[in-house]
């Protein structure tokens, strides 16, 4: 993780672990960590399950962005829909809360300024 910060990206994709000062660099950086709930727990990549993914650090934390993800739908049976019905059972977030993590990835996408204002104003209404 320290080669992939040291090459300064905005986002980290599949990320499934950080030692506290990863976790701090994270947060002082404001990046993006991609999360894909089902495929690391279903994969044996996290203890605990559900309740032990790293997501449970990383909500209410200034600074970073979180962007759910599915990996493999076709392997892993989990559209985005049901990554968010997961987060909102394993780490006890109501609707409000879903919302902002949902609006969380948009500045992180790779995409331009008018397509972001175009999510941002899908996901305002």
């Amino acid at each position: 993780l320290d080669a992939l910060l040291g090459w300064n990206p905005a986002r980290l994709g599949h990320v499934i672990w950080e030692d506290d000062q990863a976790r701090r660099e994270i947060a002082r950086r404001g990046l993006c960590l991609e999360l894909c709930l089902s495929c690391n727990v279903r994969a044996g990549m996290v203890l605990g399950g559900f309740e032990g993914h790293h997501l449970g650090h990383w909500i209410g934390v200034d600074g970073p962005r979180i962007s759910l993800g599915t990996d493999d739908v076709g392997v892993f049976g989990s559209p985005l829909s049901n990554e968010y019905r997961l987060v909102a059972q394993h780490f006890a977030l109501d609707r409000a809360q879903i919302c902002a993590l949902a609006r969380q990835g948009i500045d992180a996408i790779f995409g331009g300024e008018e397509e972001k204002q175009r999510l941002r104003d899908i996901m305002w209404t």
